[in-house]
Protein backbone atom coordinates (compact mmCIF):
# COMPACT_ATOMS: atom_id res chain seq x y z
CA UNK A 1 0.00 0.00 0.00
CA UNK A 2 1.34 3.46 -0.96
CA UNK A 3 1.65 6.08 1.80
CA UNK A 4 -0.85 8.95 1.73
CA UNK A 5 0.54 12.48 1.40
CA UNK A 6 1.05 14.80 3.09
CA UNK A 7 2.58 12.68 5.82
CA UNK A 8 1.57 13.90 9.27
CA UNK A 9 4.06 14.06 12.09
CA UNK A 10 3.09 13.16 15.69
CA UNK A 11 0.77 15.84 17.02
CA UNK A 12 -0.81 16.41 13.59
CA UNK A 13 1.94 18.66 12.18
CA UNK A 14 3.12 18.20 8.61
CA UNK A 15 6.90 18.19 8.06
CA UNK A 16 8.26 21.55 6.93
CA UNK A 17 8.45 21.62 3.13
CA UNK A 18 10.90 23.76 1.20
CA UNK A 19 9.26 25.62 -1.68
CA UNK A 20 10.83 24.81 -5.04
CA UNK A 21 13.67 27.22 -5.79
CA UNK A 22 13.35 29.59 -8.70
CA UNK A 23 16.05 29.14 -11.32
CA UNK A 24 17.48 32.55 -12.29
CA UNK A 25 20.47 33.95 -14.10
CA UNK A 26 23.13 34.14 -11.37
CA UNK A 27 24.70 37.27 -12.85
CA UNK A 28 23.80 39.40 -9.77
CA UNK A 29 25.63 36.87 -7.56
CA UNK A 30 28.92 37.01 -9.49
CA UNK A 31 31.82 38.76 -7.75
CA UNK A 32 33.05 40.76 -10.73
CA UNK A 33 36.10 41.99 -8.82
CA UNK A 34 37.34 38.38 -8.57
CA UNK A 35 36.77 37.25 -12.17
CA UNK A 36 39.78 35.63 -13.78
CA UNK A 37 40.24 34.20 -17.25
CA UNK A 38 43.47 32.61 -18.47
CA UNK A 39 44.56 32.70 -22.12
CA UNK A 40 42.07 35.43 -22.92
CA UNK A 41 42.80 37.97 -25.65
CA UNK A 42 43.35 41.19 -23.61
CA UNK A 43 41.10 43.15 -25.96
CA UNK A 44 38.11 40.92 -25.06
CA UNK A 45 37.39 41.11 -21.30
CA UNK A 46 35.35 38.34 -19.69
CA UNK A 47 32.55 40.80 -18.89
CA UNK A 48 31.88 40.90 -22.66
CA UNK A 49 30.39 37.41 -22.42
CA UNK A 50 28.82 37.70 -18.97
CA UNK A 51 27.15 41.11 -18.90
CA UNK A 52 25.84 41.94 -22.34
CA UNK A 53 23.39 40.90 -25.02
CA UNK A 54 25.36 42.25 -27.97
CA UNK A 55 26.75 39.51 -30.24
CA UNK A 56 29.62 41.75 -31.39
CA UNK A 57 31.13 41.81 -27.87
CA UNK A 58 32.80 38.44 -27.40
CA UNK A 59 35.62 36.76 -25.55
CA UNK A 60 38.36 35.13 -27.56
CA UNK A 61 41.26 32.93 -26.57
CA UNK A 62 44.70 34.43 -27.05
CA UNK A 63 47.29 31.89 -28.20
CA UNK A 64 45.35 28.64 -28.74
CA UNK A 65 41.77 27.32 -28.36
CA UNK A 66 41.96 26.77 -24.58
CA UNK A 67 40.29 29.15 -22.11
CA UNK A 68 40.19 28.78 -18.31
CA UNK A 69 37.46 30.86 -16.63
CA UNK A 70 37.26 31.36 -12.85
CA UNK A 71 33.97 32.79 -11.53
CA UNK A 72 33.62 33.58 -7.82
CA UNK A 73 30.22 34.27 -6.28
CA UNK A 74 29.31 36.82 -3.62
CA UNK A 75 27.48 34.11 -1.68
CA UNK A 76 27.04 30.35 -1.93
CA UNK A 77 24.81 29.36 -4.86
CA UNK A 78 23.31 26.25 -6.40
CA UNK A 79 24.22 26.02 -10.08
CA UNK A 80 21.58 24.34 -12.23
CA UNK A 81 22.81 24.88 -15.79
CA UNK A 82 25.09 26.83 -18.12
CA UNK A 83 24.22 28.46 -21.39
CA UNK A 84 27.04 29.11 -23.88
CA UNK A 85 26.38 31.05 -27.05
CA UNK A 86 28.85 30.73 -29.94
CA UNK A 87 28.92 30.71 -33.71
CA UNK A 88 28.88 27.60 -35.88
CA UNK A 89 32.15 28.50 -37.63
CA UNK A 90 34.63 26.19 -35.86
CA UNK A 91 35.48 28.74 -33.13
CA UNK A 92 32.80 27.60 -30.65
CA UNK A 93 33.75 25.45 -27.64
CA UNK A 94 33.69 21.70 -28.11
CA UNK A 95 35.13 19.92 -25.05
CA UNK A 96 34.28 21.68 -21.77
CA UNK A 97 35.07 20.74 -18.15
CA UNK A 98 33.37 22.30 -15.14
CA UNK A 99 34.82 22.31 -11.62
CA UNK A 100 33.12 23.38 -8.39
CA UNK A 101 34.96 25.16 -5.55
CA UNK A 102 38.48 24.66 -6.87
CA UNK A 103 41.07 27.30 -6.02
CA UNK A 104 44.15 28.31 -8.02
CA UNK A 105 43.59 25.96 -10.95
CA UNK A 106 45.92 26.31 -13.89
CA UNK A 107 45.77 24.68 -17.30
CA UNK A 108 47.70 21.57 -16.25
CA UNK A 109 45.37 21.11 -13.24
CA UNK A 110 42.29 21.44 -15.46
CA UNK A 111 43.69 18.96 -17.97
CA UNK A 112 44.79 16.38 -15.38
CA UNK A 113 42.15 16.57 -12.63
CA UNK A 114 38.78 14.86 -12.83
CA UNK A 115 36.11 17.45 -13.51
CA UNK A 116 32.86 17.55 -11.57
CA UNK A 117 31.27 17.41 -15.01
CA UNK A 118 32.49 17.41 -18.58
CA UNK A 119 30.65 17.49 -21.84
CA UNK A 120 31.16 17.80 -25.57
CA UNK A 121 29.25 20.60 -27.27
CA UNK A 122 28.06 20.51 -30.83
CA UNK A 123 26.93 23.69 -32.64
CA UNK A 124 23.29 22.65 -32.08
CA UNK A 125 23.99 22.92 -28.31
CA UNK A 126 24.97 26.59 -28.42
CA UNK A 127 22.40 28.75 -26.59
CA UNK A 128 20.68 25.72 -25.07
CA UNK A 129 20.63 24.82 -21.38
CA UNK A 130 23.52 22.56 -20.40
CA UNK A 131 22.26 20.93 -17.22
CA UNK A 132 24.79 20.22 -14.50
CA UNK A 133 24.78 17.27 -12.09
CA UNK A 134 22.55 18.33 -9.21
CA UNK A 135 24.63 16.80 -6.42
CA UNK A 136 27.94 18.26 -7.65
CA UNK A 137 26.87 21.91 -7.82
CA UNK A 138 24.85 22.53 -4.63
CA UNK A 139 27.12 24.70 -2.45
CA UNK A 140 29.17 26.59 -4.97
CA UNK A 141 31.41 29.51 -3.99
CA UNK A 142 33.38 29.46 -7.20
CA UNK A 143 33.02 27.84 -10.59
CA UNK A 144 35.83 27.01 -12.99
CA UNK A 145 35.02 26.43 -16.65
CA UNK A 146 37.74 24.95 -18.83
CA UNK A 147 37.28 25.09 -22.58
CA UNK A 148 39.71 22.39 -23.65
CA UNK A 149 39.22 22.75 -27.40
CA UNK A 150 36.90 23.95 -30.12
CA UNK A 151 35.82 22.60 -33.51
CA UNK A 152 39.16 23.07 -35.26
CA UNK A 153 39.76 26.86 -35.35
CA UNK A 154 43.03 28.35 -34.04
CA UNK A 155 41.14 30.32 -31.37
CA UNK A 156 37.93 29.90 -29.37
CA UNK A 157 35.25 32.60 -29.43
CA UNK A 158 32.32 32.77 -26.97
CA UNK A 159 29.54 35.30 -27.52
CA UNK A 160 27.67 34.78 -24.27
CA UNK A 161 28.17 32.77 -21.08
CA UNK A 162 25.34 32.49 -18.57
CA UNK A 163 25.30 30.66 -15.24
CA UNK A 164 21.80 29.72 -14.04
CA UNK A 165 20.73 28.47 -10.65
CA UNK A 166 19.47 29.77 -7.34
CA UNK A 167 20.89 31.59 -4.38
CA UNK A 168 21.93 29.58 -1.37
CA UNK A 169 19.56 29.40 1.60
CA UNK A 170 18.85 32.79 3.10
CA UNK A 171 19.97 34.82 0.07
CA UNK A 172 17.52 37.03 -1.81
CA UNK A 173 18.70 37.20 -5.43
CA UNK A 174 16.51 40.23 -6.18
CA UNK A 175 18.21 42.23 -3.39
CA UNK A 176 21.65 41.36 -4.79
CA UNK A 177 20.54 42.58 -8.19
CA UNK A 178 19.46 45.94 -6.72
CA UNK A 179 22.77 46.33 -4.86
CA UNK A 180 24.79 45.42 -7.96
CA UNK A 181 22.87 47.94 -10.10
CA UNK A 182 23.50 50.65 -7.53
CA UNK A 183 27.24 49.85 -7.39
CA UNK A 184 27.52 49.88 -11.19
CA UNK A 185 25.74 53.26 -11.44
CA UNK A 186 28.18 54.78 -8.94
CA UNK A 187 31.30 53.64 -10.82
Amino acid sequence: MQPQFPIRMPGGMAPKEEPPATIDNLDPMIDYSSLECLNLDPSTPLTNALKQDNDTLVIQSDTDPQILIHIAFLNTVKVHHLRIKAKDDGTGPRKVKVFSNRINMGFSDAEEQKADQEFTLMPKDYSTDIELKYVKFQRVDRLTIFVEDNHGAPKTVIQKLEVWGCAGKGTNLKEFSKIQDKMLSQS
